[in-house]
């Protein structure tokens, strides 16, 4: 969803992302599929949300990390680069990790908040923000990916760091759901 907007002196290294809302992975065949599309496209990273486990998942190749196990919501970063590495979970609904990337240490931000706007769903989007901004002010050259399905609190997120200097890697509005005619 973000990344920092500044202007560094820095290589560039590609980097792959598969960041997709699974809703729900606990059945074998939905596991087989994401097994093949992985093999076939080989991501770097991979971000999925609402993931819904209630056991370990694990890719051949990848080093894995993922929130609390739960049948709703849920988070799980997989990465095939070096010195990947969590840093935190928050309940079910944020993962940090780390990785190494072209010598460059990368945050891994993967979220996933529920639908509407309750109280403790605005309080996990300001935490997540806090979060961005405590790693920018630690480390003002810190390369940093936020990504995953904040549904209902995408426009508050997305405005608090594009103010924060982020840039965007979907603009508002951009349809992400395949359902409807959009991406998903």
């Amino acid at each position: 969803m973000q990344q920092p907007r500044r202007n560094l002196n820095v290589q560039k290294v590609p980097l792959s992302v598969l960041l997709w809302n699974v809703r729900g992975i606990n059945a074998v065949k939905k596991q087989q599929y994401l097994d093949w599309l992985i093999r076939e496209q080989r991501p770097d990273i991979v971000m999925f949300n609402e993931t819904k486990l209630t056991s370990a998942l694990y890719l051949n190749g990848y080093v894995s990390h993922q929130t609390l196990f739960k049948r709703s919501g849920g988070s799980i970063t997989f990465s095939n680069l070096r010195n990947h590495k969590k840093v935190k979970a928050l309940g079910t609904y944020l993962l940090w990790s780390k990785v190494l990337l072209g010598g460059e240490e990368v945050h891994i931000l993967n979220v996933y908040l529920e639908p509407g706007h309750e109280k403790f769903v605005v309080q996990r989007a300001d935490k997540v923000i806090q979060l961005t901004k405590d790693i920018v002010r630690q480390d003002a050259a810190a390369k940093i990916i936020v990504g995953g399905d904040v549904n209902g609190m995408f426009s508050k997120v997305n405005t608090s760091l594009l103010l924060a200097g982020f840039t965007p890697a979907l603009i508002q509005g951009t349809p992400t759901h395949r359902d409807g005619h959009q991406l998903d």
